[in-house]
């Protein structure tokens, strides 16, 4: 973990030099000496892709059931009989290590604000968790019953979605039209997620937190 920790660092913290921003120009996107902004980069991401590359062939490769996170994505996806490449296992790790920790804290901080400043939808999760799971520590068995508390995380991520421009953008290999707008080829489309939260004709009262919109 602390080698895994100490490369990627040296991966992010390349935006701080000014001297690293020539990793944008295409025609220096290629190794031109051992000391060169590219080959340096090459470098790190190549021990970055080391680490979890052989922890992932350990755990296919041994007997046995393994604990942990890179253990239950293993085992969910044989059990739904399409195991994991290790290239996909990887890019799983890897989302989950760089971009699946505070995504899910800023949801939950959202949720919490949310719930908190409505205390009508605080009273009525505590009933349908005291309905449903009583005085006894939450089963998981028991989710899919919590179907207002299910509502209210899907309401906050509605209003605050945690990628409100989303990343995955599609660059136009060719002219295309989109509601009478002609877009020339070049032209990169993103949706925009939170724009789309907005949309009256799809969430009335956009503005207002209302987490019955997404029940039944």
């Amino acid at each position: 973990l602390a080698a895994l920790r100490s490369a990627l660092a040296r991966v992010f913290n390349r935006g701080a030099s000014p001297f690293d921003a020539l990793l944008l120009v295409p025609a220096l996107q290629r190794d031109l000496g051992p000391v060169t902004p590219w080959a340096s980069l090459t470098r790190d991401l190549a021990a970055v892709d080391t680490l979890p590359h052989g922890h992932i062939r350990r755990a296919q490769g041994g007997s046995g059931e393994r604990g942990g996170v890179l253990g239950a994505l293993l085992a969910a996806a044989r059990a739904e009989g399409a195991p994991l490449a290790e290239a996909e296992a990887r890019d799983t790790l890897m989302t989950l290590i760089i971009a699946g920790h505070e995504t899910t804290s800023t949801t939950l901080c959202w949720a919490l604000e949310s719930i908190l400043t409505h205390p009508e939808v605080a009273a009525r999760l505590d009933a349908e968790l005291a309905a449903v799971v009583g005085e006894g520590p939450l089963d998981p068995a028991q989710l899919p019953a919590l179907e207002y508390l299910d509502a209210t995380i899907k309401e906050a991520l509605r209003l605050h979605p945690v990628v409100p421009i989303l990343g995955m953008g599609r660059k136009l290999t060719e002219p295309f039209t989109l509601q009478g707008y002609t877009l020339p080829a070049g032209v990169k489309v993103v949706p925009t997620i939170h724009a789309t939260h907005q949309r009256p004709e799809l969430y009335p009262e956009p503005k207002r937190f209302r987490p019955e919109r997404f029940l039944g």
